[in-house]
Order: C-alpha cells, then structure tokens, then sequence
C-alpha cells in the first residue's frame, strides 16, 4: 500500500518535472516566447535568463 501511494506520488513529481522543463525550453525560445508571455508581463519583450 505504501509503495503504490509513492508511486503515485513519485509519477506525479515527475509530470510536474518534465511540464516545467517544457515551459522553460518554451521560454527560452525567441519563437515561442511571445506565446508563453501574458501582456501583463509586457508582451514579447526578451526573456531574463534564470
């Protein structure tokens, strides 16, 4: 019972993991960082390094 429910948690932590890294790859792209910016954040402007 114990190690299902790490599983789960585990392949949880891990979508998590690979949606984020997908966003920053997203991000760090000229091409689509105009599509993941929101105009409250200005828009298209370059996006800071982190």
């Amino acid at each position: 019972m114990l190690k299902a429910t790490w599983n789960v948690i585990m392949e949880a932590v891990r979508g998590i993991d690979m949606a984020h890294a997908i966003f920053h790859r997203a991000e760090a792209s000229p091409r689509t960082s105009a599509a993941v910016r929101t105009s409250e954040e200005g828009g298209a402007r370059p996006a800071a390094i982190a």
